[in-house]
């Protein structure tokens, strides 16, 4: 059974129903981080998190919002629970500045994993 975030199927989907869940959930996620961003007062800070470790839902929003707004990743602190973003072999010509980003995975936090990234306003 596939299963990430809510999202869950009975059998094994095929590669391409899970290609066209993943590139809906991303470019939902694109457009609400826009929104989210625009609503951010200066020197605001907006924490993007998402309960997936896919890098079309996690560092590619992020490279989409850092792209499309004057937005700042703020570096998370390294910590022995958290990976930084862009897991090995996943840069594909994302912004570097999405390597600030975290992944927190299950059995180094005891809960379940997800991904984080702190993004500000600049004033």
């Amino acid at each position: 059974m596939f299963r990430e975030g809510r999202w869950r199927l009975s059998r094994e989907p095929s590669a391409t129903e899970e290609s066209k869940y993943r590139i809906a959930m991303a470019e939902a996620q694109k457009r609400m981080s826009l929104r989210g961003f625009d609503l951010l007062k200066k020197q605001g800070i907006m924490v993007y998190s998402t309960c997936t470790y896919s890098p079309v839902e996690n560092e590619s929003v992020v490279d989409f919002l850092l792209k499309h707004r004057h937005a700042e990743l703020v570096p998370l602190t390294a910590s022995p629970a958290s990976s930084l973003g862009f897991p090995s072999g996943e840069r594909r010509g994302l912004m570097e500045e999405c390597h600030g980003a975290g992944r927190f995975y299950p059995h180094r936090i005891d809960s379940v994993g997800f991904f984080m990234a702190k993004i500000r306003r600049p004033g």
